[in-house]
């Protein structure tokens, strides 16, 4: 009898370790590493720590009443950084910055886009390699004229915690959303994944995070592993905080 069990114990390790080799070559694959994306870059000391593992990143942004962008995840919170540092760092490659714009709305989206502007005309930087996403999804018509990829953000109660009204309400009106042409894709927690998936039923973007996870572990979880092969899924956020987070 200890010998059966000793050998399921190695036969569990052996197999655990083949799915974490398979794990790492996954996420290492070219196409998916365009895909996985670093979550929360809120200083230019993170960019450049990891720019050779991460080209593309997110950073949270703060438009302010004196026109400028502060990133900075808080709004009554400024880390001294502006998002024309982050546009010194894109010029001049091809890596692409996902804009988690906090607090733009229909009364200051015209100063933003205008700011917006002078910033890509200044350093030469395509449009659609930058995602510009807010809550207010309005305010992001303008920007997606403009040629921006844009996304709303997605902010909900738990599928599970909904009831059935509650989601077919829901589901009304995320479909009202992909339907305007006012963005291009809706960005979510990745929680809310499959129920999106099964029901929403529209051909939009889908831009997600699993800021809990670091990217070698993500095809280990069934969800993560789905989202990866999905390829209505466009961008995964991913977690590491490394030596510069904010």
């Amino acid at each position: 009898m200890m010998f059966i069990l000793l050998l399921r114990f190695k036969l569990l390790l052996l197999f655990m370790g083949l799915s974490f080799c398979n794990a790492v070559k996954f996420v290492h694959d070219e196409k998916n590493e365009d895909r996985l994306w670093l979550h929360r870059c809120n200083s230019v000391e993170k960019i450049k720590e990891f720019e050779s593992e991460y080209p593309n990143f997110e950073c949270d942004v703060i438009f302010r009443s004196e026109n400028y962008f502060d990133v900075t995840h808080d709004y009554d919170k400024s880390n001294g950084v502006v998002l024309e540092d982050y546009f010194k760092e894109l010029k001049g490659n091809d890596r692409r910055m996902w804009i988690d714009l906090k607090n733009l709305d229909e009364n200051n989206c015209a100063d933003a886009l205008q700011e917006m502007e002078r910033l890509v005309c200044t350093y030469n930087i395509a449009r659609e390699r930058l995602i510009i996403e807010t809550r207010q999804w309005k305010a992001l018509r303008d920007f997606t004229l403009k040629g921006y990829y844009t996304s709303c953000y997605i902010d909900i109660k738990a599928p599970g915690k909904m009831t059935e009204e509650e989601r077919s309400q829901c589901l009304d009106s995320l479909r009202k959303v992909a339907d305007s042409g006012y963005v291009r894709a809706l960005s979510f927690y990745a929680a809310y994944y499959n129920f999106l998936d099964k029901n929403l039923m529209r051909p939009i973007d889908f831009l997600t995070w699993e800021h809990r996870r670091k990217k070698e572990f993500l095809p280990l979880f069934p969800r993560s592993r789905r989202m990866i092969l999905d390829p209505q899924v466009k961008v995964i956020l991913v977690k590491d905080k490394g030596h510069y987070h904010k």
